[in-house]
């Protein structure tokens, strides 16, 4: 985002003006996931969500996610947009739960929480592409380093054990 009026937050604005700017920049007509991260309490949810409704409508954006808000703040979007028949969020989790705990199953070969809960998603057929959130470079260098890290099958087995409780999917039967 840019400094200046419009340039942050979850404004109907700031959002097709960012949308916009990235649909240039990566050279396409159409985003598979815009991805919102943090709620904006100086713009009503209600404008933030139609506006997001909109970009899908309009073929700009295929899906459209949130991530790092309270449960409260993800229910009360999900509930408006129901509402309002409005297009929903989708938040499907990232890491397995305990993550960040020390374990003594992968954690043996000297990985960090975070390359662990990356090579736990990304063995993980039907992931694409983990989306990460840095705000360090050692955050950043622990994600790539990630991307070499395969755990074996007694390893997934570990960390989904002791770690990872399966919930089933919103909506699926």
């Amino acid at each position: 985002m840019r400094s200046g009026p419009n340039g942050a937050g979850l404004s109907r604005k700031a959002i097709f003006a960012e949308l916009d700017a990235s649909l240039k920049r990566l050279g396409t007509d159409c985003i598979d996931l815009y991805q919102v991260h943090r709620w904006d309490y100086d713009t009503p949810i209600e404008e933030t969500l139609e506006a997001l409704h909109d970009a899908v409508r309009s073929g700009k954006v295929r899906y459209i996610g949130a991530s790092s808000m309270h449960a409260w703040q993800f229910a009360k979007a999900l509930y408006l947009a129901d509402l309002n028949g409005w297009t929903r969020h989708r938040r499907d989790p990232v890491e397995p739960a305990g993550a960040g705990q020390a374990d003594p199953g992968p954690g043996k070969r000297g990985l960090s929480p975070a390359q662990v809960a990356l090579a736990w998603v990304m063995r993980n057929p039907v992931v694409t592409s983990p989306i990460v959130g840095v705000t360090k470079p050692a955050q950043l260098a622990d994600a790539v380093a990630a991307v070499d890290v395969e755990l074996d099958e007694d390893e997934a087995a570990y960390l989904e054990d002791s770690f990872y409780k399966r919930q089933p999917v919103a909506g699926s039967r």
